[in-house]
């Protein structure tokens, strides 16, 4: 996982980095949502600006290759993190 520092603690980057890819393969992988829809939806989840998204997708696109081979399932996702909500907002796909 890679992170840039700006002005916050370098694990809390790095947590929330993960949080965001993981969120990315949900929508992208899981529920087929293209990527622009993804991105608009972690963008408000996360009071990122779509650009700051997809650098941090970016510059850990070796970590998002190794969750999409490992394809967690939704109940993993959810007790890694239950305080996410793991279905789409719109409860449909293809946005």
């Amino acid at each position: 996982m890679k992170t840039k520092i700006k002005g916050r603690d370098y694990e809390l980057n790095l947590a929330r980095n993960k949080a965001i890819l993981y969120r990315f393969y949900y929508y992208h992988k899981m529920q087929n949502m293209v990527k622009d829809k993804s991105l608009e939806l972690i963008h408000k989840e996360f009071y990122l600006s779509k650009c700051r998204v997809q650098e941090i997708i970016y510059d850990n696109k070796e970590y998002l290759n190794e969750i999409i081979h490992r394809k967690p399932a939704v109940k993993w996702l959810d007790l890694e993190y239950p305080h996410v909500k793991w279905i789409s907002p719109e409860n449909t796909v293809n946005q």
